[in-house]
């Protein structure tokens, strides 16, 4: 409730710092549309879709979780020598693209026999009138050993919703290790947990302009051969290294957690996640 009256509030008054109008590459020359486009799609995939921001054990089966979420992704707004505008100036309609890509959200987990877990999020795009909406399933390998770190993997998707000249989308496969050190809190009054984190991600994102036409851009995918579309499929194949930590005191937990993806011919992008989460 409180996410939704924070998107009502602000997007009217927004300064849309992170709004995309393909329209506006109508200005642009048409020999320069199609890299603007991929450039932007590049940049948004990648502070889109976060990596797991959790420990690396999966919740109990009788476990729920809520958290507070915030993703701050650094897209490049920063014009190439030679050239007075970015592909991200080129679509603002404020000539005015912010540098930062931040996105507060809810997100859930619960836990489901044989350590597999399943989870979502919804998260608003500021500054912007577009929300980011996700979902995962993941399964922990030797979760409860205590001897051995936790193993996990996970698949998920993340959807641009709420842009009628944009459809994009990002599927992620995850792999992540961790290990948990839990020690009776100061006073007795609980247990600390303080759960490290580390992996690595393969995303594959596709996009494609809604309800606008502009000519000289092609829809883009990981999936679509090079012939069918004129743009190279590996292009939206990302890879991405994270790592992080969480600290838990009973069933209130702290995460914090940085992530760095690389894309081909394109730079890379740095994120942050911070998140409170409460367990039930």
């Amino acid at each position: 409730m409180c996410l939704c009256l924070v998107v009502t509030l602000a997007a009217p008054q927004a300064s849309q710092a992170n709004e995309i109008h393909l329209d506006r590459l109508q200005t642009v020359d048409p020999h320069l549309r199609q890299a603007r486009f991929n450039a932007v799609i590049k940049d948004l995939a990648m502070a889109l879709s976060g990596p797991p921001s959790f420990p690396v054990g999966s919740l109990g089966l009788y476990e729920f979780e809520i958290s507070l979420s915030n993703r701050m992704g650094f897209v490049h707004t920063t014009p190439a020598i030679g050239e007075p505008t970015s592909p991200w100036d080129d679509v603002n309609p404020k000539d005015e693209a912010s540098q930062l890509i931040w996105m507060p959200g809810l997100q859930f987990r619960k836990g489901l026999p044989y350590s597999f877990e399943v989870g979502g999020d919804i998260a608003w795009i500021g500054v912007s009138r577009q929300v980011e909406i996700g979902g995962y399933g993941r399964v922990a390998f030797l979760d409860g050993w205590a001897k051995v770190p936790d193993v996990a993997l996970q698949l998920g998707y993340s959807g641009y919703i709420g842009n009628d000249q944009l459809d994009m989308g990002v599927f992620e496969m995850d792999l992540s290790v961790g290990y948990t050190v839990h020690t009776p809190s100061i006073g007795g009054r609980g247990t600390t947990f303080f759960s490290p984190f580390v992996g690595y991600s393969y995303l594959m994102a596709h996009a494609r302009p809604g309800a606008v036409q502009v000519e000289g851009i092609s829809p883009v995918s990981a999936w679509t051969a090079e012939t069918e579309s004129g743009v190279d499929p590996r292009l939206y194949r990302f890879h991405r290294g994270f790592l992080g930590v969480e600290i838990r005191v009973n069933q209130l937990g702290f995460r914090i957690s940085a992530d760095t993806t690389l894309a081909r011919h394109a730079p890379m992008l740095l994120a942050i996640d911070l998140s409170l989460g409460v367990r039930f």
